[in-house]
């Protein structure tokens, strides 16, 4: 749009909208990216450090023999679901009480 004769700026182009500093605008969507990806980030570490601790602790399982593992109540077979936080039997299962 052009300016012709007397016109002002506003009367052109409209009015001024004031925007104040806790609006979202170019600055604010830039930092709330970078939190955005500095969480994904620590999500990922903290990801990843859980299963590097998941994976020792099925190494160091697995390293010990099988009498070993039978005074601890694990086999071979339970070592995974053991390190994983997985109920290994039904046993290991909550019981809910009795209704009666």
């Amino acid at each position: 749009m052009r300016i012709h004769g007397n016109q002002l700026l506003y009367q052109v182009h409209g009015q001024f909208q004031y925007r104040p500093a806790g609006d979202a605008s170019s600055g604010s969507r830039w930092l709330q990216a970078f939190a955005r990806l500095g969480r994904m980030l620590a999500d990922w570490r903290e990801h990843h450090a859980r299963r590097r601790r998941i994976r020792r602790a099925a190494f160091e399982l697995a390293c010990f023999n099988d009498h070993m593992l039978a005074d601890i109540g694990l086999t071979r077979l339970d070592i995974e679901a053991a390190v994983g936080g997985v109920p290994l039997r039904e046993r290991d299962l909550p019981v809910e009480p009795h209704q009666g």
